[in-house]
């Protein structure tokens, strides 16, 4: 016969315990929810179209040591907030056998518009939204990822900041990634 203190004790492992598997469960779902698919692996885009209609293959060799993307779109308020913020990332790094590439899912005539009110010095590509979205290459827009020249994800970042503080923050957390990754202390 179980005492009185044996029977709480069986009660209490019987109830909470598949509520702890359940939260850790959902911890590790919430993790990878936010995890980049393609971290420390290829990112699988070889070819990108320009909104000129012509087509580049990436990961060429002798093309680029680095390759940093950013993905964005004309109605992403935190995309546009930190563009200046890239294109100073992009001259901070000029010779440094990086490749900085923009792509959007945005229509040539709203990506002409917008590049024309937000100058945006990256190489400009289009990508179908469904392939951006098929091979799950965001987690959220902006999204900027930098891949080695063989094209595997060494680092991405999604989401962008609504104010000019938020992507001053963003700058120095992407200049930090890339230095360490260009060897560039």
């Amino acid at each position: 016969m179980f005492t009185c203190k044996q029977t709480f004790f069986a009660l209490v492992i019987t109830v909470c315990v598949p509520f702890l598997l359940t939260a850790q469960q959902a911890d590790e779902s919430a993790r990878s929810l936010f995890h980049y698919p393609w971290l420390h692996k290829h990112l699988p885009v070889s070819e990108l179209t320009t909104y000129e209609g012509e087509k580049t293959k990436l990961f060429e060799p002798e093309s680029a040591r680095l390759y940093v993307f950013n993905f964005w779109f004309s109605d992403c308020p935190p995309c546009l907030n930190e563009i200046s913020w890239l294109n100073r990332i992009e001259q901070e790094f000029k010779g440094k056998n990086i490749r900085f590439i923009a792509i959007s899912f945005d229509d040539r005539e709203t990506h002409s518009e917008i590049i024309h009110h937000h100058p945006f010095s990256f190489e400009q590509f289009y990508l179908d939204r469904n392939e951006i979205y098929t091979n799950q290459l965001v987690m959220g827009f902006p999204t900027t990822v930098i891949t080695d020249e063989k094209g595997t994800v060494l680092y991405s970042k999604a989401g962008g900041a609504a104010d000019e503080e938020g992507a001053k923050k963003i700058y120095f957390l992407l200049t930090e990634e890339l230095k360490k990754y260009s060897n560039d202390k």
